[in-house]
């Protein structure tokens, strides 16, 4: 039963778990779509049972777009996103920024490099203001394992031709099966 549900669906069964399980009442979260033109959701809300049922809500309404993802749109609304994430006094909160993606290449690459060079400084400048990345790949159960890119650095920020960068990854398994060399 479970291979005929969509990874799309199992996504969307995964963050109900997350809320369920991992969010505690007077978190905060948000939600935004990644496409050619982004969308804000839900503004940051607060999780209470009536924060809860919003972005339940907004989660359920979601639906598949075709198309590319637009990087550099994305990563700007995501950095206006993230600005709403302040204390009472205005400085930058802690927060998990969770993709669910499959992760095509043609939205991140172009045949001449990255399709939005300037992402990494979105990601630099949102990490500086207390931002913690974890990526889910979305992808059939029976075709890939089950790994997780929940934190990511680049050092410098910036990449060009010819310039060592070292890059950082943590990598978690949330499947059943262990790997060996991950």
């Amino acid at each position: 039963q479970e291979e005929s549900r969509s990874i799309f669906d199992q996504a969307r069964e995964t963050i109900f778990q997350m809320m369920d399980g991992l969010m505690k009442p007077g978190d905060q979260a948000a939600l935004m779509t990644l496409e050619k033109k982004p969308r804000i959701l839900l503004p940051p809300t607060k999780l209470g049972d009536e924060g809860k049922r919003m972005l339940r809500r907004e989660v359920e309404a979601l639906s598949l777009v075709s198309g590319s993802v637009e990087l550099g749109a994305s990563f700007a609304v995501l950095d206006e996103l993230c600005g709403k994430f302040v204390s009472p006094l205005g400085e930058p909160q802690p927060k998990r920024i969770i993709f669910f993606s499959d992760l095509q290449r043609r939205d991140w690459l172009a045949e001449d490099g990255p399709r939005s060079p300037g992402v990494p400084q979105y990601i630099d400048k949102i990490q500086k203001e207390g931002g913690d990345f974890a990526f889910a790949r979305l992808t059939s159960r029976d075709s890939r394992p089950n790994l997780a890119v929940t934190d990511l650095s680049v050092s410098p920020a910036l990449i060009a031709k010819d310039v060592w960068v070292e890059i950082r990854a943590t990598v978690r398994n949330f499947g059943e099966e262990d790997f060996a060399n991950v």
